[in-house]
């Protein structure tokens, strides 16, 4: 179950998203009817670039599954925010993704390898997050999500909760954050400032402030190793690591959760 407050945070989000889409796609609409017409548009007005109908369409698609989808709200809806972002933005899905062949190797002790790396930065920022959470006076809490998951007997949720964990999750959000958000934002702002956003926005969109820092981290990871693969299969695959280790631990070691 998720707690009242998760879903207040989600409604508002989803909210959110629905009136940018709604005004963005009317926008962009008013600016076609313009443009047929034979006057300027929104030609003096740069911030509109290319791409902009399919982030207002991703959106409204986003808001209106993540509704209903709720604590996965990026699980579906991410997924389909950036099919129907493709598809407006005329791309090819096949190239942007960057799902094409690639060696076994880096789909397998790359990650690996990558996560035994990234790991003291993980814990080195979940430490500070820790020590921040203490100077403000606020309590730090670990994700709902993993309490109930730790907590747990039936063989067939379990399951159920590690394939939407390690496959269905790693796989959409991959999609929509890296895959999707990332290129779009480097096209007009840069790597830099684009990996930064996206990490940031990854990271917030998971709506635990105790966990910001290290998902910040791991999205900067998950976009260097995109970056220098280029294919997106190494960023699931460490994505995917990242959430099973993250769930054996809570499993076997639930004590660590209180």
């Amino acid at each position: 179950m998720v707690p009242e407050l998760a879903e207040m945070q989600v409604a508002v989000f989803a909210a959110t998203t629905f009136l940018g889409g709604i005004v963005v796609l009317s926008l962009l609409l008013w600016h076609r009817r313009s443009l047929a017409r034979g006057l300027t548009g929104f030609s003096l007005v740069p911030a509109l670039w290319p791409g902009s109908y399919a982030v207002g369409a991703s959106l409204l698609i986003l808001s209106f599954v993540g509704l209903a989808a709720k604590q996965y709200i990026f699980l579906i809806g991410g997924t389909a925010a950036a099919i129907a972002g493709y598809t407006l933005a005329g791309w090819s899905p096949a190239q942007t993704l960057r799902l094409g062949a690639i060696s076994p190797l880096k789909v397998t002790v790359l990650p690996i390898l990558s996560y035994l790396a990234l790991l003291p930065l993980l814990v080195s920022s979940n430490i500070l997050s820790i020590w921040l959470h203490a100077l403000v006076g606020l309590d730090f809490e670990h994700q709902s999500i993993l309490l109930d998951f730790s907590r747990l007997t039936d063989t067939r949720e379990i399951a159920q909760f590690v394939v939407l964990a390690v496959v269905a999750a790693p796989l959409s959000e991959e999609i929509f954050f890296r895959a999707y958000l990332y290129p779009l934002a480097k096209s007009k702002c840069g790597a830099r400032a684009a990996a930064l956003a996206v990490s940031a926005l990854f990271a917030a969109v998971h709506f635990h402030s105790p966990v910001f820092l290290p998902l910040f981290v791991l999205g900067m990871a998950l976009i260097l190793i995109y970056e220098a693969t280029g294919s997106l299969w190494p960023s699931i695959a460490l994505h995917a690591t990242v959430n099973a280790v993250t769930l054996t631990v809570a499993k076997v070691y639930p004590e660590l959760l209180q």
